[in-house]
């Protein structure tokens, strides 16, 4: 007589029901283990293409390092370029000079009996001022190549004439007219 009673309050009390213990059991998919191996085989290749992912982050996290190396080394170069250039401006040398002034066409220079500098008083352009119109000598303030042209001639019958270029003191060039013309 216990055991029913006991049966009976616990059915009253609601801690066992028919109906709740039915909708407790799910239905397990016929094969348990064909749908665990199919989680297992994504599990797997989720984790693959995670490695793969974190492989492609860490080679871009690289190469951006680097671009942005690059970048500041750029910067730097193109500031050095810009430097130089500035500097470049500032030490450009150019000079063009003649012994006639503008308009003038003939003038009579000479004779000398030993050699004489010629001084090029009508300046048109003396860039870097490397040429000093009181003493008639250009300066190379930089070293490079420089071109120099002057024409020698002699307007009257049979009068020589002639010019050098002198650098440091030494005959470099000769320009040398016998007669009349250039």
């Amino acid at each position: 007589m216990k055991i029913s009673v006991s049966f009976t309050l616990l059915l009253l009390l609601g801690f066992v029901s028919p109906s709740e213990s039915a909708e407790c059991q799910q239905p397990f998919p016929p094969d348990i283990f064909a749908a665990l191996r199919e989680l297992t085989a994504s599990l797997v290749q989720l984790k693959a293409d995670m490695t793969l992912l974190q492989r492609k982050i860490t080679g871009q996290a690289q190469l951006k390092t680097e671009v942005n190396k690059l970048k500041t080394e750029v910067d730097k170069q193109k500031t050095e370029v810009d430097k130089l250039k500035q500097q470049q401006l500032g030490r450009q040398v150019a000079f063009s000079a003649g012994l006639l002034a503008g308009g003038q066409t003939q003038a009579n220079i000479g004779p000398f009996t030993s050699d004489t500098t010629l001084i090029f008083k009508h300046v048109v352009t003396n860039i870097g001022n490397a040429y000093n119109p009181t003493t008639g000598l250009f300066t190379a303030p930089l070293r490079g190549a420089y071109h120099f042209e002057w024409t020698v001639a002699s307007f009257r019958g049979g009068e020589e004439s002639g010019g050098w270029l002198v650098k440091n003191s030494e005959y470099v060039f000769l320009a040398y007219k016998q007669g009349a013309g250039l």
